[in-house]
């Protein structure tokens, strides 16, 4: 490529192709959540079918990132150097084969064993369609992209939940709750691999280089604060979005019947999935807006955005936690509220990594950071919660045995409230070295433009 080309690089309409392979992407990442926790809404029905307690409920959710965070710093380091097609379809294709044969076990943990493989599988889809995406699409674009990609969160999991209650109520067993999708992934993968064309890491920008060595990647990453910080606090958000979005549907279905005898739950189940797509849909996108009007005149306003929301979000979902035996309606209200709030940061988060980080070192941060941000947020958050509610249940803190199991698993919440605190401190210290790192990246990507050059 001349150097004429590379130049205008930046100027480029862009193709067709690439918002094809976003359509692509996005259907797929609803789909990918939609998986990874239809089954908090069976929490119930598993309890009796295995026989156990909360503690391994919540390690069948934590299992799905034991391997999940060995697979993406790998998925990362292949992601800067070879083809991420064919990388990517691997993990589409991977998670699904294990999804669809863990619907066929009978007994908890070779169900465990295959739930754990369908979190490799998913580990190399998180790690490299938000950098394939980066490639894609350039500048503030990619911000509102990247804001599109990410609805799939809220928009998967309230499909999740919604999906998980009716497919087991139609076909009698909650084991067809995991056979509905495996086929449209396939298909999706299909056209991706015919849609899709590998984009030159960094040319989107104008520029397009050639990965360096792993140690000076890590090296170079170890320096930087503002990757540190935020991956530090995206375990704390990981932490709390997974105690809430596993363990949440649960709470709902054993304090609901506490409030009124025969209430439908498949319609509570379904109301709490509408709310957190609505919600999630709105919460994302106001971060979105929030970021593009302030960001000319606030460059730190991404991680003070996800420190706010963090910050005020757990409380008043701590709150709406209270009002479920006594009164739905507002419980339903701040649930909204406080989910709006919980999703203003997704987007915002991994924007700020691909503006810190150089292009051929961004599918590697990625990976890192959801090796830290799962492997002590995600992975620890529904086992420890399920571990904490099972011992304080065992205190009777109430003189029912309904009460008392709503009660221990409510209380179980407040440490995540603790842990979201810590993680909107971090974010906003984050913000005070933002601005000179992302100005690092720009001086760094303008120095080197040769495409058979490494960046430092």
């Amino acid at each position: 490529m001349d150097t004429t080309r590379q130049s205008s690089g930046s100027q480029q309409k862009i193709p067709y192709r690439n918002w094809i392979n976003l359509a692509i992407l996005c259907f797929i990442n609803i789909i990918s959540y939609s998986d990874r926790l239809v089954l908090s809404v069976l929490i119930s029905e598993i309890k009796e079918e295995f026989d156990i307690d909360n503690d391994l409920v919540g390690l069948l959710h934590s299992s799905f990132f034991i391997l999940f965070v060995i697979g993406v710093p790998i998925y990362g380091y292949l992601g800067d150097r070879y083809n991420r097609k064919y990388l990517l379809s691997f993990s589409i294709f991977l998670w699904n084969i294990t999804n669809l044969g863990s619907s066929f076990l009978t007994t908890y943990w070779p169900f465990l064993c295959l739930r754990t493989v369908f979190g490799l599988g998913h580990a190399g889809f998180t790690a490299l369609a938000p950098v394939i995406l980066g490639d894609l699409f350039r500048g503030g674009e990619r911000t509102k992209i990247l804001t599109i990609f990410y609805l799939g969160i809220p928009a998967g999991l309230g499909l999740g939940y919604i999906v998980g209650k009716h497919v087991e109520m139609i076909c009698g067993s909650w084991r067809w709750s995991l056979r509905v999708t495996p086929i449209a992934s396939v298909l999706y993968m299909i056209v991706w691999l015919v849609a899709m064309k590998e984009p030159r890491r960094g040319e989107i920008e104008g520029k397009a280089f050639s990965a360096a060595l792993l140690i000076d990647d890590i090296q170079y990453l170890s320096k930087n604060v503002s990757f540190i910080l935020s991956t530090v606090s995206f375990a704390c958000v990981a932490f709390t979005a997974e105690a809430c979005s596993w363990w949440g549907p649960h709470l709902f279905n054993i304090g609901v019947p506490l409030l009124s005898e025969g209430v439908d739950l498949v319609l509570i189940d379904s109301i709490f999935g509408g709310i957190a797509i609505l919600s999630g849909v709105i919460g994302v996108v106001l971060g979105f807006i929030f970021s593009t009007k302030l960001k000319a005149k606030c460059p730190k306003i991404d991680p003070i955005i996800c420190a706010t929301g963090l910050f005020i979000g757990m409380p008043i979902l701590i709150g709406a936690s209270f009002l479920i035996p006594h009164n739905l309606t507002i419980c339903f209200i701040l649930l909204f509220i406080g989910l709006i709030t919980m999703n203003l940061n997704w987007a915002l988060m991994v924007d700020i990594v691909l503006c810190v980080v150089l292009p051929t070192k961004r599918s590697l941060a990625m990976g890192l950071q959801l090796f830290v941000g799962h492997g002590f947020g995600s992975l620890l958050s529904p086992y420890l919660v399920g571990l904490f509610s099972d011992y304080l249940a065992t205190l009777e803190l109430s003189s029912t045995q309904q009460w008392n199991e709503f009660r221990a698993l409510q209380y179980a919440f407040f440490g995540a409230t603790v842990i979201a605190f810590v993680g909107s401190c971090l974010l906003m210290a984050c913000a005070c070295f933002i601005v000179g790192d992302i100005k690092k990246v720009d001086t760094a990507r303008d120095k080197h433009g040769n495409t058979d050059e490494e960046l430092p």
